[in-house]
């Protein structure tokens, strides 16, 4: 016997006297049980006989009365009988188990009986007890009397619910004698039939009970070996007859089944005992018979579970499939975890990616319970492969509907309130630009929303982005639970939302409240054309997100989705299963297809089998049928036999896309004089499209609207392209030019291409809806989608559109070459450029495509291309090629210019006219890029580039430009030496953006003002934040090549200024990250310099192993790459960066050619403040190597330095006057004035701590240390050199700190300070290895 709940002691402790008599081994175990139940259970015992008996529903209780009475006791009845069952079943399941893990089998089969059997009830409130049993029996019901759904097992009596939950454990009692008998497993099962028969025949006395005597005897015959049921043998051919069987054995099962049916016993329960009595036909039996415990137990748990499917029978077998999972626990799971996981800040969400038709989407929505619980919202959104919406719809709608989901659930005044002032606060004025994507904003916050919103800037995306961000952000903070973003589709997202998507990640970094889960095809991400997709879907791994990849369902999970679609047991379902998951691969989607083309083909049938309905299906000819291993063959299949009105619906549904809305429907009705709405009804009832709301009409998988789409020729969609595109266009003016329905029209109509029409008087009006659409989706810097309409446009022109549709075709071509100067595409720019250069009749119609050539040819850092470009337009403009700096002329015209501002005031500067020419506008943005390209290439004619833009801002008036242009040329007036009027021109520019209202400059302005000017005046540590604030600015507002440049600026300056060396190399080596996933070549090289060198002394100087193999070009490829473009800035800088890392290194064998003073001098390029350090340590290299070569040239290198820190000194204290200090110390070093030297040391320490300069410090005790150390003051060499150590470490030089330690190992390892001095060792922590290797992970 088994006792279910007892402790595993209790069967290792049996296991034990297995060797002795029974009659001991029976004396142990109720011992055990005895002590068992009285240490750990204070329980009533009740025999299942007595249970049964005291049930009966034979006698109609005086308390029942009508039918509804004796539905709901025979109801309760059967749900506590099945929990019985189970508890049985569940003790044979372990009995079993036990056995074979090599323990035997402590329940015998006589013990099977229900005469054996006792209840374990626990002794509380409301439970069973010996004098509490069921009250009220009910009555025999007669077959039909009872209605089998749900709601009669919901209706179940609560007396019976709570003897259900009673039940703790089922004791089977051995009759003397035979305990060691066990019988086979189609004994076992039969006789648990048997008890069964008892247990839901409910005692009843009319019950006829010979059939069960009769069985009960064979059972006793079989289990005794008196009697045994053999096959004949035929002598002749010796093989095996049917079994010979007496007439009560043939019908002893269904008889069984029948009567429990007529008593009103479910159908399934009665099939579940008939395959149980099967058993007894021992090898002979059903297939359908039972094979294992575990087989019932689970049918059991089934019943219970689901009964409206598995319990209750359906008269008419439905091939319906549910929402459930199958097969999808481990995912669910993970999901579950990483949910938890959001409130901690450790995971932003999950990525479920796989193939097609896995189960993405159903696995996703898994999310809505666990959003529920936690008081939570979900937001959903999917993308469309035909992609018929404008850029950044599916976002858009998604933010609009959680804006109306608030609206309508705040009520509270003050609540309103708050949301409303912390939107305002947050969006500000740009908040009415935001309200064209979310119509519901307004309702959110009382701004005016009916004043004219400004136009949209070139790259107003970023603006766009940042707004989005802004608004979940402070949505989050009032959700009363987390929000959870859902985006379906991933991979056909448009750019711009792709680009959306990145920045609500990142602005959700540190955001508890919200959780994204995305579905993703990942082998439509890695192998798409777009390398915007791709480049994004490489991204999105560095985010902190779990990653589940979603493969095929296992055999067990196509059979978990069989059994419930067919509403059979899973042990029935198995050998079909088997063959589907073969024959689809586990493909879920596929495997729901197949037993739809199965039951349309009547392979997968309806049956009668004894009193229940079912499905039934003929195993060898499935096995045998040859289905397509294609899922949209098996489709286009069962489309193929359906009414031609229902599949013209389908494939004007699938032209315009996954789902299609209720306008577009109403306007095609109208254009093909057909009730298209109702055709999709009748579709959606054959389940290939579903019905969303009022809305629209959505194909129930991707896979289906392709599948419908491919059942045209390619020449029958362009024709319905191109028809239903210009239908909707017409139709779109009586929409008051809405732009869903303006994009869905044009995506029609370029599909169809110019090739189907034949009338050409169209063309014209669809190219300008092409440049219309285009620019739409430029000003969102969808660029990608713009190139395509543009492309699009210039297709259906006419071929002498040069001559016929002259202005239509250079917007066309402008626009082309602006897209593909966004896109990198070179090529693109070059072609349509040139095409406008050639064919344009007006200087005025070149100007566009003369800029964006060489505004392209910079971005991809082709500079000498470029400049070549450049020079040419320029004169084309009449104005003479730009100067070089030594140009007797230039010089006297840049005296003169700085006479004229230096007599103005500021004031009448900044309220200088204001001038729109458009040839002033060009030649001013032609000046720009001259200084960006000189900047890198010939700094020599900067100066004269920036006087003209402050000749032309002065003489024809104020342009947006020309910020710009007294900055730059604040920076030529400066490398000249003029420090007060320098830095007056860069604070004119900084205040003349402000004054023009024009945010997207200020960015453009710091990123010249900051690195050039401003440290003539400020410390370097308010530069540092100047740049970050320039940065966010140029975000904001779309400026993306000031942006990304004042962020390179941001992560100099920190290393410049001595921050955390750590912290400097994280930010530029993400920065570095994003530039190379975007393929932004411009800023790369400035952030490299910075990168390189943080990682050099953090590494060693030999860090270039390191960094090359982290994909990340080295110092030396990006050397050769400067020299090769002819990038001078770029060149200079790596220099200069050898520089330093050499003196902190001591390599001095490596800088002997090194001259950083003689190249300011003489090229006189703009004086960036990496310069101005790279001169202060060339200074104090040239003193050391003065001081090893005995060499006058190089004490002379020296003192330039020291002369030339010490004019900028006077400007800025802050900045230099360490500098300045140090090199004087070195100097009277030198020359042998030791006590002077000692002084300068020591102020030079003293400043360099006072102005926050902790590598510098760290620089001056070092070269304090090595002072004393020459003088033999050995103690005060020791501490300095080690306070030296400190500082470097404070910076996070370890790798310097490590050089200055050997120093210290060399000098001092055999001594002892007299001050008490510990040495402190070379090597680095494990922690620290940890660390400076954790950001090496390119």
């Amino acid at each position: 016997y088994l006792k279910t709940g007892v402790n595993d002691s209790v069967y290792m402790n049996f296991d034990k006297c297995c060797d002795a008599s029974a009659k001991v081994k029976t004396k142990a175990i109720n011992q055990l049980y005895a002590n068992n139940d009285s240490q750990e259970f204070d329980h009533n015992e009740y025999p299942l006989r007595r249970w049964i008996d005291e049930s009966k529903l034979g006698t109609k209780s005086d308390g029942l009365g009508s039918a509804d009475d004796l539905k709901r006791a025979l109801s309760g009845y059967i749900t506590s009988a099945l929990l019985v069952a189970s508890k049985i079943t569940e003790s044979l399941v372990k009995a079993d188990k036990m056995e074979q893990s090599g323990c035997r089998n402590t329940i015998p089969l006589a013990a099977i009986a229900a005469e054996n059997i006792d209840l374990g009830l626990k002794n509380e409130r409301g439970s069973l007890t010996r004098s509490d049993p069921i009250k009220s029996p009910p009555q025999l019901l007669k077959r039909g009397d009872i209605q089998r759904n749900e709601s009669l097992l919901n209706s179940r009596d609560k007396s019976q619910t709570n003897h259900l939950e009673a039940i703790d454990y089922v004791r089977m009692n051995c009759p003397p004698g035979i305990l060691s008998d066990v019988g086979n497993k189609t004994d076992r099962l039969f006789a648990l039939g048997v008890v069964f028969v008892e247990l839901f025949a409910f005692g009843n006395p009319t019950f006829d009970a010979d059939a069960i005597n009769e069985i009960k005897a064979s059972a006793n015959a079989k289990s005794s070996g008196d009697t045994k049921m053999k096959p004949t043998i035929d002598s002749t051919n010796n093989v095996p007859l049917k079994k010979r069987r007496s007439d009560q054995e043939q019908g002893s099962s269904s008889e069984i089944s029948g009567k429990l049916a007529l008593l009103g016993t479910p159908r399934p329960l009665c099939a579940l005992v008939e395959d149980l009595i099967e058993c007894i036909r021992g090898e002979f039996r059903r297939d359908d018979a039972y094979k294992t415990f575990e087989d019932v137990y689970l049918d059991l748990q089934l019943m219970i579970n689901e009964p409206s499917k598995y319990l209750f029978d359906n008269h008419v077998p439905q091939l319906m499939i549910s929402d459930k999972l199958y097969g999808r626990d481990e995912e669910m799971l993970k999901i579950q975890e990483a949910y938890k996981l959001r409130s901690t800040g450790v995971c932003l969400g999950v990525i479920i990616t796989g193939e097609a038709s896995v189960g993405k989407s159903r696995l996703a929505r898994s999310i809505d319970e666990l959003s529920w619980q936690n008081n939570g919202t979900v937001l959903r959104g999917k993308f469309d492969q035909v992609q018929e919406s404008q850029p950044l719809s599916v976002i858009a709608n998604m933010f609009n509907d959680m804006c109306q989901l608030f609206a309508e659930a705040v009520r509270s005044q003050g609540m309103k309130q708050n949301l409303a002032s912390a939107l305002e606060s947050a969006l500000g004025s740009q908040a009415r630009l935001l309200s064209r994507f979310l119509p519901n904003l307004p309702r959110l916050m009382t701004l005016n929303f009916t004043q004219n919103s400004s136009s949209y800037c070139s790259e107003s995306t970023q603006v766009i982005r940042r707004l989005f961000c802004k608004t979940l952000q402070v949505l989050s903070f009032y959700s009363p639970g987390p929000i959870t973003i859902l985006l379906d589709d991933v991979q056909w997202a448009d750019p711009a939302s792709l680009l959306l998507i990145s920045s609500l990640l990142q602005s959700s970094k540190d955001n508890k409240t919200v959780f994204f889960l995305f579905c993703i095809r990942d082998n439509d991400c890695q192998h798409s054309p777009d390398s915007t997709v791709n480049s994004w879907y490489q991204s999105i791994f560095e985010m902190p997100l779990k990653h589940i990849t979603l493969a095929n369902l296992s055999e067990g999970g196509v059979n978990a989705m069989v059994s419930d679609t067919l509403g059979l047991f899973p042990r029935l379902t198995r050998p079909l299963s088997k063959v589907l998951h073969r024959k689809a691969l586990g493909n879920p989607f596929f495997v729901w297809q197949i037993l739809e083309t199965l039951q349309k083909e009547g392979y997968l049938y309806h049956s009668l089998r004894g009193t229940m309905r079912r499905w039934m299906w003929d195993m060898d000819k499935i096995s045998e049928l040859r289905l397509s291993e294609n899922v949209l063959d098996l489709l286009i299949r069962q489309m193929d036999i359906l009414p031609s009105d229902l599949k013209m619906g389908l494939e004007v549904a699938s032209c315009i896309g996954a789902a299609v809305s209720m306008t577009v429907l109403g306007i095609l009705s109208s254009h093909l004089k057909v009730d298209l709405a109702g055709i999709l009804e009748r579709v959606a009832e054959k389940g290939f499209i579903d019905r969303v709301g009022t809305e629209e009409y959505r194909f129930v998988h991707d896979r289906v609207q392709q599948a419908a789409y491919e059942m045209m020729t390619e020449d029958r969609r362009r024709e319905n392209h191109m028809a239903f595109g210009l239908a909707i266009c017409s139709e779109s003016m009586n929409y008051g030019n809405d732009s869903e329905l303006m994009f869905t029209a044009i995506n029609q109509i370029n599909r169809g291409g110019p090739g189907v029409l034949v009338d050409f008087r169209p063309k014209s009006a669809i190219s300008a809806l092409n440049l219309k659409v285009g620019r739409r989706s430029a000003t969102l810097t969808d660029f990608a989608y713009a190139y395509f309409c543009f492309k699009n446009g210039i297709s259906f022109l006419n071929e002498d559109h040069w001559k016929h549709q002259y202005q239509l075709s250079i917007d066309l071509h402008d626009a082309a070459a602006d897209a593909a100067c966004a896109l990198s595409d070179t090529t693109g720019v070059q072609s349509y450029s040139q095409a406008v250069l050639s064919h344009a009749t007006s200087l005025e119609d070149k100007l566009n495509a003369m800029f964006t050539m060489v505004k392209s040819l910079r971005m991809t850092l082709s500079l000498a291309e470029a400049e070549i470009y450049a020079v040419r337009f320029l004169m084309e403009l009449g104005e003479e090629e730009p100067r070089m700096s030594g140009n007797p002329q230039l010089d006297s015209d840049i005296s003169s210019m700085i006479v004229t501002v230096s007599s103005m005031t500021d004031d009448s500067i900044l309220n200088l006219k204001q001038s729109q020419d458009k040839k002033l506008l060009m030649l001013m943005n032609l000046c720009h890029e001259f200084f960006y390209i000189f900047q890198m290439v010939d700094p020599s004619r900067l100066s004269s580039v920036s006087l003209r833009m402050v000749q032309l801002s002065f003489g024809c008036g104020i342009t947006e430009l020309s910020p710009l242009a007294f900055a730059q040329f604040g920076v030529v007036v400066l490398s000249g030496g003029n420090a007060i009027v320098g830095y007056r021109m860069g604070s004119l520019a900084l205040k003349l953006a402000r004054n023009l209202c024009a945010p997207r400059l200020i960015s453009s302005v710091i990123a010249v003002v900051q690195p050039y000017l401003a440290w003539v005046a400020e410390p370097l540590q308010t530069i540092t934040e100047s740049h970050q604030h320039g940065h966010t600015l140029g975000a904001q507002c779309g400026d993306v090549s000031s942006s990304t440049l004042n962020y390179a600026w941001f992560c100099m300056a920190k290393l410049l200024s001595g921050c955390d060396l750590e912290v400097v190399r994280r930010e530029s080596c993400r920065f570095l990250k994003e530039l190379r996933s975007k393929k932004q070549n411009w800023g790369f090289l400035c952030a490299s310099i910075t990168y390189l060198l943080s990682v050099a002394l953090i590494e060693g100087p030999n860090s270039d192993v390191l960094v090359g193999n982290c994909d990340l070009p080295s110092e030396t490829h990006i050397f050769a790459f400067a020299v090769e473009r002819k990038h001078e800035l770029i060149s200079f800088g790596i220099r200069t960066h050898r520089l330093i890392r050499n003196f902190l290194f001591r390599q001095y064998d490596e800088m002997s050619n090194s001259s950083i003073l003689s190249y300011l001098l003489e090229r006189k390029p703009p004086l960036h403040s990496l310069f101005i350090i790279g001169v202060f340590y060339q200074g104090l290299t040239s003193y050391c190597i003065a001081r090893r070569t005995r060499d006058d040239i190089w004490t002379t290198r020296g003192n330039a330095a020291l002369t030339f820190i010490q004019h900028w000194s006077h400007s800025s204290q802050w900045n230099f006057q360490n500098k300045v200090l140090l090199l004087q110390a070195e100097k009277s070093f030198t020359c042998g004035n030791l006590t002077e030297a000692q002084n300068f040391y020591k102020d030079s320490i003293t400043s360099a701590r006072r102005h926050k300069f902790i590598h510098e410090e760290g620089v001056s005790h070092e070269l304090s240390g090595l002072f004393f150390l020459d003088r033999g003051l050995r103690d005060k060499a020791h501490e300095e050199l080690l306070h030296s150590v400190r500082c470097f470490r404070t910076w996070g030089a370890y790798a310097v700190a490590d050089r200055v330690n050997i120093l210290i190992g060399d000098n001092f390892s055999d001594t002892t300070c007299s001050e008490g001095h510990v040495f402190e060792t070379a090597s680095h922590t494990a922690e620290d290895s940890t660390k400076r290797r954790y950001y090496l992970d390119f």
